[in-house]
């Protein structure tokens, strides 16, 4: 069982690496992490696991980007949920290992180990390839030059689209995927 007081504090850490790097912001990340929670209820999986996992899968993305090392991300996201889950010896091994693998593969391409890994992957896309994720982005996003952020959203919405495995998923976002790129291919 997940206790509430690490579920609480995987929401502070967010928050926290939020209001100090601006990178994923905040209510992206909730954004996200309500996605997670309605694939749950679909998909039948662990929410405790879900929520933990779309929490920290991007917990260390702006610090990484701040210090021009991208790809640790996920590494350092998955340093803190170790530092964490030494407090809470009521954790399972195999609840702690599928949080890690939430976040290890929360970037998709590879054979998903659980379903709360392949879910937290389905949700972070929601990210890119719904309105209200990328709304959302762009007006909390961090200070970029407008080619800058248009060439970011580009590259993600086709790295998402192609990450999404859940066909509910797909169906649903595949209208909002066209028009996004659409849009995006209309910057000039």
């Amino acid at each position: 069982m997940i206790p509430q007081k690490l579920l609480d504090e995987v929401v502070a850490v967010a928050r926290q690496q939020a209001v100090d790097f601006g990178t994923p912001p905040f209510p992206q990340t909730e954004y996200i992490s309500i996605q997670g929670q309605n694939l749950v209820k679909k998909h039948g999986a662990n929410g405790e696991i879900v929520l933990v996992g779309t929490y920290l899968m991007d917990v260390m993305l702006g610090k990484a980007l701040a210090e021009g090392q991208r790809e640790e991300h996920i590494q350092w996201g998955e340093d803190i949920a170790t530092k964490l889950f030494l407090q809470y010896s009521e954790m399972t091994i195999d609840e702690k290992e599928n949080i890690l693998l939430c976040i290890r593969q929360h970037h998709g391409g590879v054979q998903f180990q659980t379903i709360e890994a392949e879910i937290c992957c389905n949700a972070d896309c929601y990210r890119f390839l719904s309105v209200q994720g990328m709304l959302i982005g762009l007006t909390n996003s961090r200070k970029m030059p407008i080619d800058a952020l248009v060439k970011l959203y580009k590259e993600k919405v086709e790295e998402k689209w192609h990450a999404l495995t859940l066909p509910d998923c797909k169906t649903a976002l595949l209208p909002q995927y066209q028009a996004i790129a659409a849009m995006l291919r209309a910057f000039v």
